[in-house]
C-alpha cells in the first residue's frame, strides 16, 4: 500500500474464531490487526497519527473491509450480518450438535457454519428467500461519501478498538 508492503498471515486457531467474534461486532480494526504482524499493525495504524500521511481512517476502512472479506470468503456486511447472527447460545448449540469446533476451524469455515445455521433455521422456502434478501442487501452506505460520513461516526469508538490491540490473537506458531 503506497509502495510499503503488508504481510497479511491467517491467525492460527483459536485465531479465526476470534477474528469471527470481532467481525459480528463490526470491530474491523481487530479483525484487520488479526492478520498483520505486530511490526505491519503498528506501522499500518501508527500512519493515521501522522498529519503528513494521506492515509486516513476511511481509507484504512476501506482496507480493512476489503482484506478482511477476502479472508470471510465473503463480503464484510454479509460477514458481519451472519456472524452477529451465530453469536449467541443458539450457535453453540447448533455447533455441538453439528459435531463443529469454531476453536479449531478456519476463518471461511465458520462462516459456512454461520450460514448453515442461519439456513437451518429457516421453516420453509420463504424464510430462506428472506433469509437471503437480509444477508446479501447492499450495506447501508453506497457511496464513498456516505462511508466516509459513516467512518468518520466511528472514529469514537476507533480509539476503545485501537486499544484492543493491546491483546494481540496468537499467530501462526505461537504457542497455545
Amino acid at each position: 500500500m503506497d509502495g510499503e508492503p503488508y504481510t497479511l498471515r491467517a491467525p492460527a486457531p483459536p485465531g479465526p474464531a476470534r477474528v469471527a467474534d470481532a467481525v459480528a461486532a463490526e470491530d474491523w480494526v481487530s479483525a484487520l490487526a488479526a492478520y498483520l504482524d505486530e511490526d505491519d499493525t503498528a506501522r499500518l495504524f501508527g500512519r493515521l497519527g501522522d498529519p503528513w500521511d494521506a492515509l486516513d481512517l476511511p481509507d484504512l476502512w476501506r482496507i480493512a473491509r476489503g482484506a478482511v472479506a477476502e479472508m470471510l470468503g465473503v463480503e464484510w456486511h454479509v460477514g458481519v450480518r451472519l456472524l452477529s447472527r451465530a453469536s449467541g447460545l443458539g450457535f453453540a448449540a447448533w455447533a455441538a450438535k453439528h459435531a463443529f469446533d469454531c476453536e479449531s476451524a478456519s476463518l471461511p469455515r465458520i462462516v459456512g457454519a454461520a450460514l448453515a445455521y442461519a439456513v437451518d433455521g429457516c421453516a420453509d422456502e420463504r424464510a430462506l428467500r428472506r433469509l437471503e434478501a437480509e444477508l446479501w442487501a447492499p450495506p447501508p452506505y453506497d457511496s464513498p461519501e456516505d462511508e466516509a460520513a459513516w467512518a468518520e461516526g466511528e472514529a469514537a469508538s476507533f480509539a476503545a478498538a485501537s486499544a484492543a490491540l493491546s491483546r494481540p490473537l496468537p499467530r501462526p506458531g505461537d504457542a497455545a
